[in-house]
């Protein structure tokens, strides 16, 4: 008797040991998957803009103890085309601040940072489209996205050296001399984070968001041409409502885009008339690029064609704040002259508030004063385990304000942002 009570806990113990090793054989040692703790080797910013009087300020923040190598790269709206990029080197502990306003044709990079870029940034700015760009050309960078790769970990011993903190008044030495190949990088480190602000001072608002971040996006370090086609492995973990769901692809945009892929959107909406409130949407769509042909065609998940309606084109329902619905439709006034999100970052707007002054996006005409609204998303990803993910990889804020006017002798605007909320749609065998 003393025997087998003995051997039933022991054989259990083994047993749930032998699944425990099983389950951890199953786990890959690389696989990219959104930050839970906003630190990451990969930060996706959905938003900047310098129209209707708004700049963007944007802080970068490396949290290690170990200087890295950074790519920040501005996309355009329309169709994510590089309007600029440059390379940043943060030392151990360092943060960098820079910002982008408006020039008489388009936008300029401004920073007034010690931390070293390449090329340098100088006290009068840096256009985002280079010099010599025309007029049309320098209009793309006036709104659009970006994103910052940690590239890796710096190990030459003179480039640690030369970025050793300054003194309070000098800038750090950027002049640093390094043959092709010799520049010697670690892998990423994976503590680099950061912030952006939508700052609008004539109308009295400010909109601050964090980017999303991705982690384990690589574990060599990169090169200064990496995309978001590079994650290595292609795999991807999404944690889905206690699941961890590990799937693997064919190439790495579709590891990138598995993690943010949605069925649908859901953020609320203020339009109160005593408050002259606004609201407005950006969506942004940050691999949609990468399932292009060279003929702009887009491929699967996205609509087939050259940019179908990427929303449930008669399925943008919306509801009160105490949840009456009534079967009520958002209409689109006037009707889309282009389908709905096809640039690849939009911005829709409600009732014509424009409170970010985007070209490119939509009117959405709703009948309330305020509450929510939940927009399908069409689309699919089947992973090489046949993990099949719905809708489309998005991410994105609301942005709403409210006016007061002058009170008391004061600017009394204000405005608030929330980040979306989403359906996730996710059948794993």
């Amino acid at each position: 008797m003393m025997k087998s009570l003995l051997k039933t806990p022991l054989a259990g113990a083994c047993a749930a040991l032998a699944t425990l090793t099983g389950l951890l054989a199953s786990v890959p040692s690389q696989a990219v998957s959104l930050s839970q703790d906003a630190q990451g080797q990969v930060l996706l910013y959905p938003y900047f803009t310098v129209r209707g009087g708004t700049d963007t300020y944007l802080s970068l923040l490396n949290g290690s103890n170990a200087p890295i190598k950074a790519l920040v790269r501005f996309r355009a709206s329309a169709d994510s085309a590089k309007v600029y990029e440059f390379v940043l080197w943060l030392a151990a502990r360092d943060q960098w601040t820079g910002g982008v306003t408006a020039t008489a044709g388009g936008a300029k990079l401004i920073s007034a940072d010690k931390s070293c870029a390449q090329p340098s940034i100088p006290a009068a700015g840096l256009p985002l489209a280079g010099a010599g760009s025309s007029e049309a050309a320098m209009d793309i960078t006036r709104e659009g996205s970006f994103e910052v790769f940690e590239l890796g970990e710096v190990k030459n011993p003179a480039i640690i050296d030369a970025l050793q903190p300054p003194t309070i008044t000098d800038k750090r030495s950027c002049t640093w001399t390094v043959t092709p190949g010799s520049e010697i990088l670690g892998p990423p480190s994976g503590a680099l984070s950061g912030t952006a602000t939508l700052i609008n001072v004539a109308a009295g608002t400010q909109y601050s968001y964090e980017p999303v971040v991705l982690d384990q996006f690589s574990d060599l370090w990169l090169s200064q041409d990496v995309t978001l086609a590079d994650a290595s492995p292609a795999t991807s973990q999404v944690l889905d409502k206690g699941r961890v769901i590990t799937s693997t692809w064919g190439v790495g945009s579709d590891a990138v885009s598995a993690l943010l892929m949605h069925a649908s959107i859901i953020n609320e909406f203020v339009l109160e008339p005593t408050t002259l409130s606004g609201t407005d949407w950006v969506v942004s769509m940050p691999t949609q690029a990468w399932y292009r042909n060279d003929k702009f065609v887009s491929q699967t998940p996205f609509a087939a064609g050259k940019c179908q309606y990427q929303m449930h084109p008669y399925d943008l329902p919306y509801w009160s704040r105490e949840g009456q619905s009534n079967d009520a439709e958002i209409v689109m006034t006037p009707p889309p002259s282009t389908p709905m999100l096809c640039n690849d970052v939009s911005v829709l707007t409600f009732n014509n508030s424009n409170l970010l002054g985007s070209i490119h996006g939509e009117n959405l005409q709703t009948t309330l004063d305020n509450g929510w609204a939940e927009f399908g998303l069409e689309g699919q990803l089947v992973s090489l385990e046949g993990h099949r993910y719905k809708g489309l990889p998005v991410t994105g804020f609301m942005v709403h304000d409210f006016v007061n006017g002058n009170v008391g002798g004061l600017l009394s605007n204000y405005g608030g942002n929330f980040e979306h909320k989403y359906t996730t749609v996710i059948e794993a065998p």
